[in-house]
């Protein structure tokens, strides 16, 4: 689905060499102190343990964190479901040419191969379509093709940015094979939260003054999605991306089961939000929005069975062939297992339809075995996962986050278009700006969503 770029603020969280050493604290400089801090965390840290970059606190840092394990079971929230559905939207994969894919057309719909598709737009060109007058055809044209036809029919500007993206992929490639995978779904998952879902197809005026241009909801959403992968706000992350092709080992453990659990409870749970996992454990990223989950707890030493919290609470103490003894916490005294089933909004096909509602939508579960880790208190330290299947990594828009391209910044009091008359000449030229970046003007975005309302 697409790479989701990611800041690491510290670099070695797990290199080994990041040991603490009495010299280390002989007169430290005041860029040294963050350092030396960390490096003595990091020394008494186990593997079963969330790390620095793991901490649920981190994404969401605007509430109290309920941690204790009994005082989650008193609430009551073994089951949950978000307040408000993610919508689904295609990921608008690149080796289609992400938003200039004419998913409406058949013809190019059958393509299968990135250089393939990008020379039938050539000979097929939107200017052309457009220049004929003719509704339909042009209706059936591109997300971005219809996008830039709000300001020109020449330019083509976030067009040629989608296929420009492509070709980088293309000529990097040996053989020119774009992975299938990769598009813009770390747009489509925070937008598929954030933004209200478009419910109806509009029509606007296009640049000149005459010709309409129907945006059916699919291409409303696409707009929403792109908007909201490439241009900046301000986001919550915590994990990290697993690299490896076929994670062996404890290298793609990368988000603790206690981080995930008390994520799931605290965020869907108490607060019933969403928030977004990569719901692959390999190099894949498949950003998707969290809808609900349910749990049981079972005895780790009986994984095929489920009863009560009190029955299945073991002692570490009465644990001596615990598989993952050497990795525990220095904290835990008990461990519980946790099986559990989560439901996530996945992607779907995009089509022309006038009316866009929550049965279109499209979700898929999983399913998760893993301990908990509790102190002598019953506060969750820890976990280990039972398989290999498990997120990579969690994130969140900040609260009230707006995704804004860097043409937007000046149009922030701007009344919304009403689509009955053109683009007028200064935000023509922002929006044209901005697709030079991959970036549709918010405003543009904003305006059409609040059109399909």
């Amino acid at each position: 689905m697409k790479l989701l770029l990611t800041f690491i603020v510290f670099l070695g969280f797990h290199n080994p060499a990041h040991t603490f050493e009495p010299k280390d604290i002989q007169r430290p400089t005041p860029e040294q102190k963050l350092e030396y801090r960390l490096k003595y965390i990091i020394k008494d840290q186990t593997k079963s343990e969330p790390g620095l970059n793991d901490r649920v606190e981190s994404l969401f840092p605007e509430w109290r964190i309920v941690k204790n394990i009994k005082e989650l079971n008193q609430k009551n929230i073994f089951q949950a479901k978000v307040d408000t559905l993610p919508w689904s939207d295609d990921y608008w994969p690149i080796y289609k040419g992400i938003l200039g894919a004419r998913y409406s057309d058949e013809e190019f719909d059958r393509i299968s191969a990135w250089d393939e598709a990008h020379q039938y737009i050539l000979r097929k060109d939107a200017q052309s379509i457009f220049q004929r007058q003719n509704s339909e055809t042009i209706n059936n044209l591109s997300p971005s093709e219809k996008y830039d036809l709000l300001f020109s029919d020449k330019k083509q500007v976030l067009t040629k940015n989608m296929w420009e993206r492509g070709k980088r992929y293309f000529e990097r490639s040996n053989d020119g094979y774009i992975e299938t995978w990769m598009g813009i779904c770390h747009g489509w998952a925070p937008a598929s939260i954030m933004i209200p879902r478009p419910k109806k197809a509009i029509e606007v005026m296009s640049f000149n003054g005459k010709q309409k241009i129907t945006f059916y909801p699919s291409d409303i959403k696409a707009l929403a999605s792109l908007l909201w992968a490439n241009a900046e706000f301000e986001k919550n992350f915590i994990g990290t991306r697993c690299r490896q092709r076929g994670p062996e080992g404890r290298n793609c453990h990368d988000s603790n089961p206690a981080t995930f659990h008390l994520a799931l409870l605290n965020s869907v749970g108490l607060h019933q939000k969403s928030f977004i996992i990569d719901a692959r454990y390999d190099y894949e990223v498949w950003n998707q929005p969290l809808i609900s989950y349910s749990f049981e707890y079972f005895p780790p030493q009986k994984r095929d069975t489920t009863d009560t919290f009190e029955k299945s609470l073991l002692k570490l103490t009465d644990y001596p062939d615990d598989p993952y003894k050497k990795h525990r916490s220095q904290k835990a005294a008990y461990i519980v297992g946790v099986k559990m089933k989560i439901t996530y909004g996945v992607e779907s096909d995009p089509v022309q339809r006038q009316t866009d509602t929550p049965e279109y939508d499209v979700s898929n579960n999983a399913f998760y075995q893993y301990d908990l880790e509790l102190d002598k208190d019953f506060k969750i330290v820890g976990g280990e996962w039972y398989s290999r299947n498990h997120p990579d990594f969690l994130w969140r828009p900040q609260m009230n986050a707006q995704a804004l391209s860097s043409s937007d910044y000046v149009l922030l009091n701007e009344t919304k278009w009403d689509g009955k008359t053109p683009l007028r000449k200064e935000i023509s030229e922002l929006a044209s700006e901005a697709s030079r970046t991959g970036e549709p003007l918010a405003y543009i975005v904003n305006s059409l969503i609040a059109l399909a309302q």
